[in-house]
């Protein structure tokens, strides 16, 4: 609970997100799997750099080789007005930029953001 008397606020945003994602299901999946498919495809075009693709869909997280170009590639994508973040200062798990993106991401979205991913490994 919180004290501050918002809590109808997050329960009528939790409301209508799922009013959304039950009405958008199908379109919310078909977004995912096609970010899912590019960023395996940025994986394949840039072996060297990235590792791996780890999560699913919307929740996906884009694991680099260790070394410093984790946070070279946030940085970059920072800089161009995405919200990104790194996760490079667990000694126990692997350098990853984590991303979430929005259930309203489009298929226009999701190229955008995989060009920028792109243009970012170019200029590592």
């Amino acid at each position: 609970l919180v004290t501050n008397g918002q809590e109808e606020l997050a329960s009528i945003a939790y409301l209508v997100t799922m009013a959304f994602v039950e009405a958008n299901s199908a379109y919310i999946r078909d977004v995912g799997d096609f970010y899912e498919a590019e960023l395996n495809a940025l994986a394949t075009a840039f072996p060297t750099v990235i590792d791996r693709i780890e999560g699913s869909r919307h929740l996906s997280a884009v694991v680099f080789h260790p070394g410093d170009a984790v946070s070279r590639f946030v940085a970059y994508l920072n800089g161009a007005g995405i919200d990104i973040s790194a996760q490079a200062y667990k000694l126990d798990a692997p350098p990853a930029a984590l991303t979430k993106l929005p259930l309203v991401s489009s298929h226009r979205m999701v190229e955008f953001l995989v060009s920028k991913m792109r243009e970012s490994i170019e200029h590592l």
